[in-house]
């Protein structure tokens, strides 16, 4: 588990720049999702020294390649996205509202990619692809709360 989470931490530490950038005027779960797929697309030209399109898709297919590491992966810890977050919502980060939020988003990211899983042709699986999961996931998420009450 901890060999999966550091090769994560890449990505999460770039959606955090990402989160701390995001105007204050916008919801939590919209900022995450802005935070994400900006993140996300920054790959596609990022030098070798940032996280690169290929470290992404890297991390993305081991993430997938088991129900069990995509377990690991959603589940709340203070990982640099969360404490970014936390700074956000201005809240401390064992607050109940913070790990919601996170816990919600970490759904609506597995949900996206977890389809992919094992059987995907990882050599034909581009960061378009992901950010479109990502866009497609958030929108249902966003019509299922909209009929929600």
């Amino acid at each position: 588990d901890a060999v999966v989470l550091a090769f994560v931490d890449e990505v999460i530490e770039s959606v955090a720049v990402e989160l701390a950038a995001q105007p204050a005027d916008i919801g939590h779960l919209e900022a995450l999702y802005r935070a994400h797929v900006q993140a996300f697309l920054k790959t596609k030209t990022a030098p070798p020294t940032q996280l690169t399109a290929d470290r992404l898709l890297a991390s993305a297919r081991i993430v997938t390649s088991s129900p069990a590491l995509m377990h690991t992966a959603s589940q709340f810890r203070a990982d640099a996205v969360n404490v970014a977050l936390a700074r956000r919502m201005g809240v401390a980060g064992d607050d109940r509202r913070l790990k919601l939020t996170a816990v919600v988003w970490g759904s609506i990211i597995m949900t996206a990619i977890g389809e992919l899983g094992s059987h995907a042709d990882w050599a034909s699986v581009s960061v378009d692809d992901i950010v479109g999961r990502i866009e497609a996931t958030y929108a249902d998420f966003r019509a299922i709360i909209a009929n929600a009450g």
